[in-house]
């Protein structure tokens, strides 16, 4: 199961103001709630909303899609079809879901690529592999 969440505007200080919602291009993916089987899980749905009265609370916004993705089916939704652009509470989901994936021991290898002539390397060749340091 993947949680699927996106936090925006969660300011500092109230000076920094309410969150504001960005408009989807018509080009960019648009998350549809409606093509998913409606298998709503009730415990993830009360969680959910408890969530988003936290961040509103806080003069942020909240858009959440929890999808088991084994079935695609929709277990938990609040502001799902909304356009928000991410807050650094992003980078938390993302971590939480690449520990679970990947481990708590996993290691992205990188690795330089290019062939020496006469002690030169004219052009190398950067292997990310996924890290995200890079």
């Amino acid at each position: 199961m993947v949680l699927a969440v996106t936090l925006a505007g969660l300011s500092a200080s109230a000076a920094d103001g309410p969150a504001r919602s960005v408009t989807a291009s018509e080009d960019a993916p648009q998350l549809t709630t409606t093509r998913r089987p409606a298998t709503r899980d009730p415990n993830a749905q009360r969680a959910l909303a408890a969530l988003n009265e936290w961040v509103k609370a806080r003069h942020g916004k909240l858009t959440a899609a929890v999808v088991d993705t084994s079935t695609g089916a929709l277990l938990a939704a609040e502001n799902a079809d909304v356009a928000l652009n991410p807050a650094s509470n992003q980078k938390l989901l993302t971590a939480l879901v690449a520990l679970e994936t990947l481990g708590g021991e996993h290691r992205f290898t990188t690795s330089v690529h290019g062939k020496i002539r006469n002690g030169v390397a004219e052009e190398l060749a950067l292997w990310g592999n996924g890290d995200p340091t890079l």
